[in-house]
């Protein structure tokens, strides 16, 4: 018998043991034995062809130990049923490891997908513990715990405590309805910035039957920034200000509440017109092609016009007109506001008027502040006179007075002093009564004494002039014939009229300042 070698191809045939029933093309063949008995080879013929029969023959080791001989038995008819059906096996197989590799393929796509996806993904349990979490929503949640270190956390330790209500609201109602739930939380990161979240999530049971939560996490910041810019844009759209809107061409394209109210065009009216229907016909042409000019070359444009209203009244207006540009610096808008300033302009008007009839008062005024001028001066003049008359008159008096004590006066004092030889009291009582005219006439005429004796009473007065000639208190008290506790009482009121009470000043001093 031919013997034929039967070189050794791996991952083609199954793995075959020497014990066991071997299929192989001839009838005598020599195997290459790289291993003993029992240990598993891999077998194919050198043309690649596959034939299958059953062997069994004795099995001898030859002297070299790298050959072994097999005695074969003829062919079995199932040999070929065998075949066919193993070299069905065999493209299974095949088919098989393929779809294998495609889904590996497919798999590391999907965790890319998934991992990479700008939307967050993460998987919870029903008692809010993070099972699974992609790259996304990691990054969001500005941790750098890897991914399988997250697992068995809770998802509310990321939430400010201000967001935790509200975060468990949101899940206790997701896990009792079936559609799709979402919430939208602030989120507080690092630095004080703090961003919007958006969560969806859905219940759904995995292939144990346990249920879990798969949420996707979105990043809303922007469209909340950009809602709140409009919901400011739009408050300050309907101000008490006009605002209109052109496009490139100056066609308007929206107006506000306060254009209709000022000018009384409606939307219907406006839109789609130039704002020059509104000219009042009170600027030139060129005033007009001066503000444009200055909006082309400035950007922008301020002043006071005069617009019409729809009932055909003027209406005066402070105007800013702004260009709006695109990246490349074209034109696309522009934009105009304006405030009615009629009252204003009244308020002028007013102002000038009143201001026109003060100046004329003023001058008014003036001219009789001017013969009040001349007026005072005269009566100054006469006042001088009079002063100057009475002056004469009061030093007349006084030599009068002078000239009636030394005719009259003293010569009488003189025979009651030689009648009351050797009565001491009443030569005292003369001398009180001479120093007293004495002290009356020279200051007779006085405005200081006249003021003096208008404040106190009669009896008061004595006893200040005796006090001023500097008589004692009993002196006073026996020439007025009364007790000197009356004299004391006297001095306390005199003082007290006076307003010396609270004042160390001596009373004979005080009145003997008033003559100077």
């Amino acid at each position: 018998m031919k013997k034929k070698d039967i070189t050794e191809i791996n991952n083609i045939l199954p793995q075959l043991r020497l014990k066991k029933p071997v299929i192989y093309p001839d009838k005598k063949l020599s195997l290459s034995a790289a291993t003993i008995p029992n240990n598993p080879l891999k077998y194919h013929s050198k043309n690649n062809r596959l034939f299958f029969q059953h062997v069994d023959g004795a099995i001898s080791r030859e002297s070299r130990g790298d050959s072994i001989n097999c005695e074969t038995l003829p062919e079995n008819p199932v040999d070929h049923q065998l075949q066919a059906r193993y070299a069905g096996l065999l493209q299974q197989n095949q088919a098989l490891r393929e779809n294998m590799l495609c889904l590996e393929a497919l798999f590391k796509h999907y965790q890319s997908l998934y991992h990479f996806a700008p939307v967050g993904y993460l998987t919870l349990s029903m008692e809010g513990e993070i099972t699974e979490i992609n790259q996304s929503a990691l990054n969001f949640l500005d941790t750098k715990t890897k991914h399988k270190d997250l697992t068995g956390h809770s998802f509310m330790e990321f939430l400010d405590p201000e967001c935790q209500p509200l975060w468990n609201r949101h899940f206790k109602q997701a896990k009792i309805v079936s559609q799709i739930h979402g919430c939208e939380l602030p989120f507080y990161r690092r630095r004080g910035k703090v961003d919007f979240i958006r969560l969806d999530c859905r219940r759904w049971h995995n292939s144990t039957g346990h249920s879990l939560m798969r949420i996707t996490m979105t990043d809303v910041t922007t469209r909340k920034q950009a809602e709140e810019a409009l919901r400011i844009a739009a408050i300050a759209f309907e101000t008490k200000e006009g605002i209109i809107i052109t496009d490139a061409d100056k066609k308007i394209v929206k107006i506000n509440k306060a254009f209709t109210r000022i000018t009384g065009y409606s939307p219907q009216d406006a839109i789609g017109n130039k704002p020059s229907f509104l000219q009042s016909g009170q600027h030139l042409l060129e005033h007009h092609e001066k503000i444009w000019k200055d909006i082309s070359k400035q950007g922008y444009w301020q002043g006071e016009i005069w617009d019409r209203h729809k009932n055909g009244e003027l209406i005066p207006i402070l105007l800013t007109i702004s260009k709006v540009t695109n990246k490349a610096r074209q034109v696309t808008h522009y934009v105009g506001n304006f405030v009615d300033i009629t009252m204003q302009k009244q308020t002028e008007k007013r102002m000038l008027e009143d201001y026109s009839n003060l100046e004329s008062e003023l001058t008014e005024v003036e001219e009789k502040l001017v013969l009040c001028e001349e007026e005072v001066s005269e009566a100054n003049r006469a006042l001088d006179y009079l002063f100057k008359h009475q002056e004469r008159n009061s030093a007349n008096a006084q030599l009068a007075l002078l000239n009636e004590m030394d005719n009259h006066i003293h010569p009488l004092l003189k025979k009651l002093r030689t009648a009351s030889k050797g009565r001491r009291q009443s030569i005292k009582l003369l001398d009180i009564l001479e120093s007293g005219l004495v002290e009356l006439t020279r200051t007779y005429g006085s405005v200081n004494s006249y003021t003096l004796f208008q404040k106190l009473s009669p009896a008061e007065t004595q006893v200040a002039a005796m006090i001023k000639s500097g008589q004692s208190t009993k002196m006073i008290a026996t020439a007025l014939s009364v007790s000197p506790g009356t004299v004391n009482n006297h001095r306390k009121h005199i003082r007290k009229k006076l307003e010396l009470d609270s004042r160390s000043i001596n009373l004979r001093s005080f009145l003997q300042s008033l003559e100077t």
